[in-house]
């Protein structure tokens, strides 16, 4: 279901449709390019700034535009070195960041910046100061964030009839989440018992389904909250077992209870939690303005942008408050979508593990580790998520899949059993649980019992192509019912004909069971096209080269590929296969060329 953010997602896109000048002038800069110290031009910084900034670069973006920024860049230019130096994670750039904030006093993000840092040091009138001119200043993306921040500051001085005068002015729009969480957060703060509160809590819940996923959290867990300190733990047990029901939220909700949040925060650690929402909502709004859901597409520069903006508020809201561990999950996914791991393992790696959160930091860093391609600290990372979802159908799948690829494979059949326990006949996993088993039997020497759960899961899912190819492969690999084999692989290939795992199978197939080098070759490229460090498909490709007269193309494939660290088989195949000895095509085509070297017939009807 859509959210409700209306009046944000016009305004962010709005924003987003100036923000490319930004970059556009990095580039005009940098044309430009004055000298302003020996061995170092604005230029230079400047063109390495945006050549950092297209390569997704974080780290160099920031220390080039630092650069720019002490040779009297433009005001643009100070204006995107200050972004940069707020999401970059490196020490030098946070001490960089007050010295651009000052230089540029009349922009929106030096007010948000400043702002923040008087809050960090308790001095309320001072950030007023700073969050009072985003509410009539220029448009950015902070203008719908300025009324709450000023609201907060009230708070944060002890004047709390003040802070809901301030919101209640303000103007607050009925689908505004952000100042209506504010507003009841600063009533619960003065008097739990106040009577007012019940009605908008119910209002609240007849609505909460529209907010994004981290405000529905964080607003039941405020009302769980709430109903324990008014003496009603059932209904606030109640609201927390509702919230571990939803599949959204189930894995946030595991490990909180009604006391995790306090109804008094102090004024740092409330602003942490408005920054923390408002980079929820951003982010909501930043999707929609990329789908074009909200009027014409975004610029994809804008939408990066946009989505730093996000890591500079996130940033800001940690800066305040570091145990903030929601605010820890979003900023690790926004650096993780830029592939910045790194970066994400470092946002993680201060979360323990009594924290409520601390299950979706444990499935965030499974994430991390299988795009590491690190199979055990990923299967790690898993234990503690099943661990506390041990019913969980998909966890068991998953888990049963990273064992297999550990060579646990008792561990793996067992895990897959009790997945298969867990659903019923009818269900759409019950394929490829079926195959994973099938797959797990077979390395355990049970080849009769795994083809009877390949048969099965086939009858289960005739058209999954995924299933249809890793049979059929398995199957030519074993030498097993040959055609049959082929003829999945073949399937697979028509219902997805532009995978290259459908591609590699396919062409193998054709090599191994029929000779066809000819229509195996242009899929074997195909495949390598997309995934082209993959050793088992260079090998492949190697094979269709060699029987297709081209020696030296081999010979280089096959070279490239036992540089990629292939496991064991594939690694013995290529170094057979450099020694001279590629495996013998089937027998239905042989190419001239190689006629000789297989030991088999060309001649078809000769087995």
């Amino acid at each position: 279901m859509q959210t409700k953010l209306l009046f944000l997602r016009r305004s962010l896109a709005s924003f987003l449709l100036v923000l490319p000048t930004a970059c556009h002038a990095v580039g005009q800069s940098a044309q430009a390019g004055r000298a302003v110290k020996p061995g170092l031009s604005q230029s230079g910084a400047l063109l390495g700034a945006l050549i950092s900034i297209r390569r997704n670069d974080v780290a160099t973006a920031s220390k080039a535009l630092m650069a720019a920024t002490r040779s009297g860049a433009p005001e643009p230019l100070r204006e995107l070195a200050l972004l940069y130096a707020l999401i970059d994670a490196k020490p030098e750039a946070a001490r960089d960041v007050h010295r651009i904030a000052t230089m540029q006093r009349n922009s929106p993000l030096a007010h948000f910046t400043l702002g923040t840092e008087e809050i960090a040091q308790g001095q309320w009138p001072g950030a007023r100061a700073q969050f009072t001119p985003l509410m009539k200043g220029p448009h950015s993306v902070f203008n719908n964030l300025a009324a709450s921040l000023v609201a907060l500051t009230w708070y944060g001085q002890g004047e709390r009839a003040k802070a809901v005068a301030s919101l209640q002015e303000s103007g607050r729009k009925p689908d505004d989440w952000l100042s209506r969480f504010l507003l009841m957060r600063v009533m619960a703060a003065d008097n739990p018992s106040n009577p007012k509160l019940k009605p908008m809590f119910q209002a609240a819940a007849r609505q909460i389904d529209a907010a994004p996923t981290v405000i529905q959290i964080w607003f039941i867990q405020f009302e769980a909250a709430w109903q324990n300190a008014n003496e009603h733990s059932d209904k606030a047990l109640s609201l927390l077992s509702r919230l571990r029901q939803r599949d959204a939220s189930k894995i946030f909700a595991a490990g909180l209870t009604p006391e995790y949040l306090t109804l008094r925060p102090t004024g740092q650690e409330m602003a942490a939690e408005i920054l923390m929402l408002y980079a929820s909502a951003l982010s909501e709004a930043t999707s929609l303005a990329a789908s074009g859901a909200q009027g014409p597409s975004i610029d994809p520069e804008a939408l990066q942008l946009a989505k730093r903006y996000q890591s500079a508020v996130l940033g800001r809201a940690l800066y305040l408050s570091p145990h903030l561990t929601l605010a820890r999950l979003q900023l690790a996914q926004l650096q993780r979508d830029d592939a910045h791991l790194g970066d994400a393992s470092v946002t993680l790696s201060a979360v323990t593990h009594d924290d409520p959160f601390y299950i979706a930091v444990a499935l965030q860093k499974l994430d991390l580790a299988l795009r590491r391609e690190d199979t055990g600290a990923a299967l790690n990372e898993l234990k503690e998520v099943s661990a506390a979802f041990p019913k969980d159908v998909d966890f068991l799948t998953m888990r049963a899949t990273l064992e297999m690829s550990l060579s646990q494979f008792g561990n793996a059949l067992q895990h897959c059993n009790m997945a298969l326990q867990r659903i019923s006949p009818t269900d759409r996993r019950q394929g490829e649980l079926l195959y994973c088993r099938g797959a797990a039997r077979e390395k355990l020497g049970d080849r009769d019992a795994a083809g009877r759960d390949y048969n099965l899961a086939l009858e289960h899912d005739p058209d999954n192509a995924g299933l249809l190819n890793n049979i059929g492969y398995g199957g030519i690999l074993r030498q097993e019912a040959p055609e049959k084999s082929l003829a999945l692989v073949r399937r697979a290939h028509e219902l997805n004909p532009e995978s290259s795992e459908a591609n590699d199978s396919y062409g193998w197939g054709l090599m191994m069971v029929h000779g066809d080098v000819a229509t195996a070759l242009p899929l074997l490229t195909k495949a390598i096209e997309k995934h082209p460090d993959d050793p088992e498909i260079g090998y492949h490709l190697g094979v269709a080269y060699w029987y297709h007269g081209m020696e030296d193309e081999a010979r280089t494939e096959w070279t490239r590929a036992l540089d990629a660290k292939p496991d064991v088989a594939t690694h013995d195949a290529l170094t057979a296969a450099l020694k001279g000895a590629p495996p013998p095509l089937g027998t239905r085509i042989i190419t001239p060329h190689h006629a000789g070297r297989d030991a088999r017939k060309s001649d078809p009807s000769k087995p």
